[in-house]
């Protein structure tokens, strides 16, 4: 094969002076565009190319030829006879008076690159909804352990480093072995996935509220005092009271502390007032404040 005849080689191929007017064009050239090269020869080069690519053309393309004599591999577009759009790799190089400039089309790299960046959105929608799925208690539809545990770091040392108490909620549901006992773990899971949509209800923004396990919720309250913790005990009984099983209603035992100091600290104080509360009788408040 006579690779001097350009007519060989498999992409397209332009010849210009100065002036960006064709003085020679290959036959791939005259294919992909659907123009004779006797119509393109003595026309300027600009004219191929789509509306975008002619501003990028003239705003980038020829400064950065005259000064640096070449560019390599750049993105437009150019439109065919149809007036059909066809994305193509660009490269050009300056000699002497001539111009010489090479494509390839791109249809089938920007066909991968479009489906390759399909397939990392839908990537990353998954991880999110994974991310989601893994700090979400299934049955309640509230944050589980694990997300309290992780987002309760932050409101907790904000507290600790304005002195400012923050109120920690240990809540139990009373005689939950009975409901299943008597009625089923059915409507066990009946009443923690009502439950759960009462407190999703619940609280400010910045409030947390979470399923810890079994029959027991938590709920971390910033800049808590006595009397906002009484308040929003209340609240809690109230909305407990709401669901039924047969005749009775739902009702909840909580200890709650009010401080600054670690997690883990409050949280031995608040089931130990959670406790208290079980001892007096159930369905009650018992609120251990900081010394």
């Amino acid at each position: 094969m006579n690779l001097t005849n350009i007519n060989d080689f498999h992409c397209g191929l332009f010849i210009t002076d100065n002036h960006r007017v064709v003085l020679t064009v290959n036959r791939y050239v005259e294919s992909e565009l659907g123009i004779s090269s006797e119509a393109l020869i003595g026309k300027s080069i600009r004219g191929i190319f789509s509306k975008s690519s002619v501003l990028f053309f003239e705003s980038y393309l020829l400064p950065i030829l005259q000064i640096e004599k070449s560019c390599k591999e750049l993105q437009l577009t150019i439109k065919n006879i149809s007036g059909q759009t066809i994305p193509v790799t660009v490269n050009a190089v300056v000699s002497g008076d001539r111009i010489f400039w090479s494509f390839f089309t791109a249809v089938s790299r920007n066909e991968l690159h479009e489906k390759l960046t399909e397939a990392k959105e839908k990537i990353e929608k998954q991880a999110i909804h994974l991310q989601q799925i893994s700090m979400t208690d299934e049955l309640t539809g509230l944050p589980n352990r694990r997300a309290f545990l992780s987002k309760s770091e932050n409101l907790i040392s904000l507290s600790k480093r304005h002195n400012l108490p923050y109120g920690l909620f240990v809540i139990d549901i009373d005689h939950f072995k009975k409901i299943n006992d008597l009625y089923g773990h059915d409507e066990g899971d009946n009443v923690l996935e009502q439950m759960g949509e009462a407190f999703k209800t619940f609280g400010r923004k910045q409030d947390l509220l979470a399923r810890y396990g079994g029959e027991e919720f938590l709920l971390l309250v910033a800049e808590c005092n006595t009397g906002t913790a009484e308040k929003l005990a209340n609240q809690l009984h109230k909305l407990a009271n709401r669901i039924k099983v047969g005749n009775q209603k739902i009702e909840l035992s909580i200890g709650v502390r009010l401080g600054t100091e670690s997690f883990n600290e409050a949280f031995k104080q608040a089931d130990s007032a959670l406790y208290k509360a079980k001892s007096s009788g159930r369905n009650t408040t018992v609120i251990v404040k900081e010394r």
